[in-house]
């Protein structure tokens, strides 16, 4: 992933998501990554049932 947009403050989803700007992440994520991201970034509890795949919210927001 690659991030070169300029930072916009006001924008809440960029509070809560900093994706550092001008950053290269080189982590392999699949489809599956997505359902565990978004429920991570929404601070939505996981359903019941078997979800494979990771948040990526560390990778986004280059914190690992």
């Amino acid at each position: 992933m690659i991030h070169g947009q300029k930072i916009n403050p006001s924008n809440p989803l960029q509070q809560k998501l900093p994706i550092k700007p001008n950053s290269i992440q080189s982590d392999i994520v699949t489809v599956n990554d997505f359902m565990p991201t978004i429920l991570s970034i929404t601070g939505t509890s996981t359903p019941s049932g078997t979800y494979n795949g990771w948040s990526m919210t560390l990778t986004l927001t280059c914190s690992e």
